[in-house]
């Protein structure tokens, strides 16, 4: 970061993703749903950071820090990148030009440790930020459904099942204003009998987006 700095090197503002309250909001939604059915797949919240690994060994984590800053890093399998860097000769991707001295080891997907992180992204100010290389194609399968709301209450109700879209939908538009209550967590599970409704709460809990 110092040595950027002394070299007048930035990260690069992008839109490759929604803007991290959205992304938190619907990241935490979709845990609430997966986790309520029992399933074992799909993204979660844990304290401070959402994790997702996907079905084709793929996955991202999300860190929150204070501040209202936050990094969010994973990697793609099959990357286009990784693979012109490994068996292409050409260099691997230049993910950190320009990132502040926060984005470290620490708030970083765990495939940064064997070479297989293929992007990262931090937010600072409102904006997303990224280093050298476009990762912009390097994002779709690592990341869960959070791309658009009508995305997001479709994998809920892959989950909740059918008739349950309103519910799902509601419970995402209360989690973006952080009033959902534990009522509307309910709501969505009205088609799963057994539902770990509790379980699905503490999620939005972990989240930070329930109601005081």
């Amino acid at each position: 970061a110092a040595a950027d700095a002394a070299a007048g090197r930035r990260g690069t503002a992008v839109d490759d993703v929604p803007p991290l309250p959205d992304v938190w909001a619907r990241w935490a939604a979709l845990s609430a749903a997966y986790v309520g059915v029992g399933s074992e797949w799909g993204p979660r919240i844990f304290p401070g950071h959402g994790w997702y690994e996907s079905d084709r060994r793929s996955g991202s984590v999300l860190f929150l820090l204070p501040g209202e800053r936050a990094v969010l890093s994973g990697g793609k399998w099959n990357s286009p990148l990784l693979e012109a860097a490994y068996h292409g000769g050409r260099p691997l991707p230049d993910l950190y030009a320009g990132a502040p001295a926060w984005v470290t080891d620490s708030v970083l997907n765990t495939r940064n440790r064997n070479g297989l992180l293929t992007f990262c992204l931090w937010w600072d100010g409102g904006r997303w930020y990224r280093g050298g290389s476009d990762t912009s194609d390097e994002l779709d399968v690592p990341l869960p459904h959070i791309w658009t709301p009508d995305e997001t209450v479709r994998a809920m109700t892959g989950q909740t099942g059918p008739g349950t879209a309103a519910a799902c939908e509601g419970l995402l538009t209360a989690l973006g204003a952080h009033r959902a209550t534990s009522r509307e967590v309910a709501a969505i599970f009205t088609r799963v009998p057994g539902a770990d409704i509790d379980a699905a709460v503490n999620q939005l809990s972990l989240a930070g987006l329930l109601a005081a």
